[in-house]
């Protein structure tokens, strides 16, 4: 339904005749959400003011061109786009490919027409888009391979994070800190995470810092955990859902942040920890490996959406191999993330946009 009011509405205000300057048409409307592509649209419209150009929610007349995020509201809005010689952009969001809908364990019949409903727009958009912009080399190898394969008009622009928002801060810390990071909603990866932290603590006197958003089911299982290995209660401190003014000093806390979640095409969160000079270890399979850059801090595995002591053992190693000289690593990322600065992507944004 809000999908239909939303295309209405699109379509009544196009009508309306103005004159084009600076905008930029956004599909998202709403500016309450900060995560996900909400947080992306967020960074962008504030790197857009030093350039003059602002993005527009209601009136797509008055646009050069229109980012879409997620998916169209429908074919309609490609032709409305067509006729007002308006340019058409797509980013690539996430999708649901086999893989995933497996992983997920999907039951219900609604909830699977629903994703796939999902997949098949984003399909359609991407044929229709004047330009296609992919968050990261992996996003554009899963598009080709289970959506449509473009071999022209398009780039791969990464997330860019504000480096004067997130930065390093000196933050004493009593014990070796290691954190997760995001909207915490897999409870077996969650359950992983939790792991690899009680096999640590055998041999590092540490602590294990739970930051995000979690749905009621994955807190259950959490404090579950945590009951039945009372002896690291002390040891864990979940901080759930954190501000986006308060996060630099949460993120600062720790040592080394896991983000073992396969197959992200770009995640914010990857971003704004190392922003803050905190090193991140990940899976290969996926696009935050091209974030993390270094092979030192990347967990090689060939079993996508599995969770398992292969897995927990692998990232161990890698989170020994980081503690033994935790300074060189530090200062690897906080060199690495200046080419994902927030002033790069919008520029390489303008350079589709315009």
């Amino acid at each position: 339904m809000k999908k239909i009011i939303k295309n209405l509405i699109i379509r009544a205000l196009s009508i309306i005749p103005l004159k084009k300057g600076n905008y930029i048409f956004s599909t998202i409307m709403s500016k309450q959400n900060l995560s996900g592509p909400n947080r992306f649209l967020n960074n962008l419209e504030n790197g857009l003011k030093e350039y003059n150009y602002k993005i527009e929610r209601l009136f797509l007349s008055r646009c050069k061109s229109a980012l879409i995020l997620s998916n169209a509201p429908s074919d309609e809005f490609h032709n409305i786009c067509n006729k007002k010689s308006i340019k058409t952009i797509i980013r690539v969001d996430g999708f649901y490919y086999p893989e995933i809908l497996d992983k997920k364990g999907i039951t219900y019949k609604k909830e699977l027409i629903s994703k796939i409903d999902i997949t098949q727009r984003m399909q359609r958009d991407l044929i229709f888009s004047d330009w296609v912009v992919y968050q990261s080399n992996f996003s554009k190898q899963m598009a080709d391979k289970y959506l449509f394969k473009r071999d022209k008009n398009y780039s791969i622009i990464y997330n860019g994070v504000n480096l004067t928002h997130f930065k390093p801060k000196n933050i004493k810390k009593d014990k070796f800190t290691i954190m997760i990071l995001g909207n915490l909603r897999d409870e077996d990866l969650l359950l992983f995470n939790l792991e690899v932290f009680k096999k640590i603590k055998e041999r590092i006197d540490c602590k294990f810092n739970i930051i995000g958003s979690m749905t009621d089911n994955v807190k259950s299982i959490v404090n579950d955990w945590i009951d039945k290995n009372e002896y690291l209660k002390d040891d864990i401190k979940v901080f759930g859902r954190v501000y986006f003014e308060e996060l630099p000093d949460v993120i600062n806390q720790a040592d080394v942040s896991l983000h073992l979640k396969a197959g992200d095409w770009c995640p914010n969160a990857v971003l704004e920890t190392m922003a803050c000079g905190v090193p991140v270890i990940c899976q290969r399979y996926g696009g935050t490996a091209e974030l993390v850059g270094s092979d030192d801090l990347i967990v090689e595995y060939n079993k996508p959406f599995v969770y398992d002591e292969e897995l927990v053992d692998s990232t161990i190693k890698k989170i020994f191999l980081l503690y033994s000289d935790l300074e060189k690593y530090k200062q690897y990322t906080i060199n690495n993330i200046q080419k994902f600065s927030l002033e790069n992507m919008v520029k390489n944004y303008l350079k589709v946009l315009n």
